[in-house]
């Protein structure tokens, strides 16, 4: 079990974060189309607690627990615990997932930048409709360092999920039907 401690920002401008990451020597791990599909256990739902298979390519998935969150005192950070499993063959175990009674109920795309800066992941995400945003995952002091040095004020951190963002947007556009996936 690790306790993930994160926060989100908006970004305007990839291009402009991207040269601001290679001025402060950000690392680039990788860069990928990521599908997270997020299940309920026979129609339950087990409130503030994520199940997430989510595919990097057809070998390659990480399956996810993460439990509620604290509430109170966090300010702009999103604290929970998060178990993860990195799985081979994602399809196979989703097809085992729906076998067991979990039943698929959002599907989400991104396209994910991955970087590391002083002991912090740092995820650049574009995602449909919502556009681009920059995650930061490391301790609460480091998150504060990090976004400063990027050019982010703390009071600008979403600590919301991008289902909290894109249930805003759908409700904004006054569009129930949508899909946070990439036309294909």
């Amino acid at each position: 079990m690790a306790k993930e401690i994160e926060t989100k920002f908006k970004v305007d401008n990839a291009v402009a974060l991207r040269k601001k990451l290679g001025q402060a020597k950000a690392s680039v791990i990788s860069k990928t189309l990521e599908r997270d599909v997020y299940y309920t256990l026979q129609g339950l739902r087990f409130p503030g607690t994520v199940i997430r298979l989510r595919t990097l390519d057809r070998e390659t998935g990480i399956f996810t627990v993460k439990l509620p969150g604290r509430k109170s005192g966090d300010g702009p950070f999103k604290i929970r615990d998060e178990y993860e499993a990195r799985i081979r063959g994602p399809v196979t175990f989703g097809r085992v997932m729906r076998k067991v009674g979990f039943t698929p109920c959002f599907i989400k795309e991104k396209v994910r930048e991955t970087y590391t800066l002083k002991n912090a992941k740092i995820l650049l995400d574009k995602l449909p409709y919502l556009g681009w945003y920059m995650e930061i995952e490391a301790r609460k002091s480091r998150i504060k360092e990090i976004a400063e040095e990027l050019g982010f004020s703390m009071a600008e951190a979403i600590p919301g999920t991008y289902m909290d963002l894109f249930d805003a947007y759908k409700k904004n556009v006054k569009k129930k039907n949508l899909s946070l996936t990439f036309p294909k």
